[in-house]
């Protein structure tokens, strides 16, 4: 699911062939395709990641790599720490960067496993009208 070309994200531009980490980016299209709602559904796509506290009705946690992701400091929306004790609909989000590995490359002192961000719907191009 990620590409391997140059691209840029909220971690960072440049080849990711030659970062220590492995960021994958689940976008828009793909999320549909996959029907994923949940954190746990977005979970059972990859096999580094994995469910680490998922009752139903109450908020998910995300194991990367078998460490489970720090509700504090784990999880982004948009490049900025939310706590992961909430639910977060993901028909909001444009897109899921999964950053595996080195987090702490990007965000400082991190769970060993790495970090999710969830990067918002943006508006779409409008014609500006001046009357």
């Amino acid at each position: 699911p990620a590409s391997t070309a140059t691209q840029t994200s909220s971690f960072g531009a440049g080849d990711w062939k030659s970062t220590p980490a492995s960021v994958n980016v689940l976008d828009r299209d793909l999320l549909d395709s996959r029907q994923v709602r949940t954190l746990s559904e977005l979970a059972s796509n990859d096999a580094s990641l994995g469910d680490s506290y998922a009752p139903v009705g109450y908020y998910q946690n995300i194991a990367i790599r078998g460490f489970p992701l720090d509700t504090g400091t784990g999880y982004r929306f948009n490049g900025l720490a939310i706590t992961g004790e909430q639910r977060l609909a993901l028909e909001n989000i444009q897109s899921v960067e999964i950053l595996k590995g080195e987090a702490g490359l990007a965000a400082g002192v991190m769970a060993p496993g790495g970090i999710i961000n969830y990067v918002g719907k943006r508006p779409a191009e409008v014609r500006n009208v001046t009357l």
